[in-house]
């Protein structure tokens, strides 16, 4: 459901982004959790749980703030900082 939203807000080269970023972020929360720390998965459940919806939300937003969707392209933000 929240993939839906971020990506109704996304710019077509965002929505590649978005992409490739949960993957990473999920591969590297796995690794953490279960290789490094070497929890298992009754262990790790919450912190799993936990740690996919901050990764979702965190990397949505930033996303989101990165390669906002416009309708006009002289619309677009000024993102040269």
């Amino acid at each position: 459901m929240l993939d839906r939203w971020f990506l109704k807000h996304l710019s077509p080269e965002g929505r590649k982004f978005y992409w490739v970023g949960q993957f990473v972020g999920v591969a590297v929360l796995a690794v953490l959790l279960f290789g490094v720390l070497g929890m298992s998965m009754d262990e790790g459940i919450n912190a799993l749980f936990v740690g996919l919806v901050v990764t979702i939300v965190g990397w949505g937003f930033f996303c989101k703030g990165k390669w906002p969707k416009v309708d006009d392209p002289d619309e677009l933000p000024d993102l040269r900082g």
